[in-house]
């Protein structure tokens, strides 16, 4: 798992199947950097094509305890990149979890941190221009290990 903190955001990349155990340790993490920033924050959850996906017992619980720190949230990016009928199944997972979650927050789910993505969570961030900017710097970050991971891996092992 990769975790990453902008002032405003809290990034989660799941290389393993999600378990509800890393979940909580990670929604403490959430409650603390928006403790931190004073307000609530961007949440930017993205999981490995090559991760399980959550099981019934995993998005049942997982609603209820995103649910439980709403308020630390200013919003919800869910990104999977995986393709074909894989990334289609885990989407509709996603997105199927956001439609029970009671919505205080916006909640989207992407294909990647494209300049679409990145601009939605940015314009749904709090934050002052430096907040922004940091999220902003974040995000390319991201997307761009990505691309580069994608490059070196080659074709075949692409997501």
């Amino acid at each position: 798992m990769t975790v990453r903190a902008a002032a405003n955001a809290l990034y989660v990349r799941w290389r393993a199947t999600p378990t509800i155990a890393r979940l909580q340790g990670i929604l403490e993490r959430v409650e603390s950097v928006a403790r931190t920033y004073g307000r609530p924050i961007a949440f930017i959850m993205e999981q490995d094509a090559s991760a399980g996906a959550p099981d019934a017992e995993f998005r049942r619980r997982s609603v209820e305890a995103v649910d439980s720190v709403g308020h630390a949230i200013a919003c919800l990016a869910m990104v999977t990149r995986a393709s074909g009928l894989r990334a289609a199944i885990l989407r509709s997972v996603l997105t199927g979890i956001t439609f029970l979650a009671r919505r205080q927050f916006p909640v989207r789910v992407f294909a990647g941190l494209d300049e679409e993505a990145q601009n939605w969570i940015v314009g749904h961030a709090d934050g002052d221009e430096h907040a922004r900017s940091e999220l902003q710097a974040l995000l390319r970050e991201v997307e761009q290990e990505h691309t580069q991971a994608s490059a070196a891996s080659g074709p075949a092992e692409r997501s």
